[in-house]
């Protein structure tokens, strides 16, 4: 293994540790929409966004709402969280 992978594993580490998510390495920045001032859509990802459904545990659907910004409690159940998600995206991701 070279010391430049070593590096990017550290700095995977590094990142899952401090932001609780996987670092994005793949997708691209597009210009953020100015008429929707409380959502930030720079981010476009080269695999579409899966859409939270009743189907999906409650740990699923609380870390889909930690990677993607929505505000909510952990006391929330299923339904309310997929509500929240839909209240902060209401045109889907």
């Amino acid at each position: 293994m070279s010391e430049l992978e070593i590096f990017k594993q550290f700095v995977d580490g590094m990142w899952e540790m401090t932001f609780g998510t996987e670092r994005r390495t793949e997708g691209r920045y597009k210009a953020d929409d100015k008429s929707t001032t409380d959502v930030n859509e720079n981010w476009i990802s080269p695999f579409p966004t899966p859409e939270p459904s009743m189907k999906w545990t409650r740990k699923q659907i609380n870390d889909y709402c930690n990677e993607f910004g929505v505000l909510h409690s952990e006391y929330d159940n299923k339904k309310q969280l997929l509500e929240k998600i839909e209240e902060t995206y209401p045109n889907g991701l």
